[in-house]
């Protein structure tokens, strides 16, 4: 049981890392990192 949740831990890190670096991205190519994230919102929100 306790292995299930370092796995479930660990995935949902991962994916916060992936989240937060592609938001640093967008932010720093349109130099405002609110709309970067609301596009970034609004692409994986989309499909």
């Amino acid at each position: 049981m306790q292995a299930v949740l370092y796995v479930l831990s660990g995935g949902v890190g991962v994916i916060l890392a992936i989240h937060l670096a592609m938001n640093g991205q967008v932010g720093a190519l349109l130099v405002n990192p609110q709309v970067g994230n609301a596009i970034q919102l609004l692409a994986v929100s989309s499909g």
